[in-house]
């Protein structure tokens, strides 16, 4: 459990953040000014259902929570992921820039990312470590919040280093060599 949980914690939101810049950039919103725009906007919306999801973490039925939740970032994520792949498919010129972008597509894999970040950060900013220190027994508890401290650092250190990695080597994909 502490080892999922910190897991998914890691490598959802938090994760996806690192690659902001490549994300914004492929979808045709490369100007500085607007991926800083982008940014501060998911930035306020993470913060603002972080806030929600703690102020309702009281009368909220926590296993409910955290299952649709990470159900609902699933679904998000294939329809990201789905969009994504339409988007790369659109015609591109010999530089590899996409001639007529189909701007509603692009924006939709935005606004599915945006919901991505925003369901997540109701469900597992308020129950990340709640759950856990509620659900470990009482012999366990400090060893358990400890590791939940420490996975996140090494999950950290993957996105870190081997993500641009292997975002390098996908093969057929130009968009990320940038």
């Amino acid at each position: 459990m502490v080892m999922f949980m910190s897991i998914f914690g890691q490598f959802s939101e938090s994760g996806l953040g690192y690659f902001n810049t490549v994300i914004y950039g492929s979808l045709v919103y490369s100007s500085s000014a607007t991926q800083l725009g982008l940014n501060l906007g998911a930035q306020f919306v993470s913060a603002f259902s972080a806030l929600n999801g703690a102020a309702l973490i009281d009368p909220m039925p926590r296993i409910k929570v955290l299952t649709f939740g990470t159900l609902g970032q699933a679904g998000l994520l294939a329809i990201n992921a789905a969009l994504s792949l339409k988007w790369t498919q659109q015609r591109t010129n010999t530089a590899g820039a996409v001639v007529n972008p189909n701007l509603g597509l692009g924006q939709g894999v935005l606004a599915s990312y945006y919901l991505f970040n925003s369901l997540n950060s109701f469900t597992y900013s308020p129950l990340q470590s709640v759950y856990l220190s509620e659900n470990l027994e009482t012999t366990t508890r400090a060893k358990g919040l400890g590791l939940s401290g420490v996975i996140p650092g090494l999950v950290g250190f993957i996105n870190t280093y081997a993500g641009p990695i292997g975002l390098k080597n996908i093969k057929n994909n130009d968009v990320w060599d940038s």
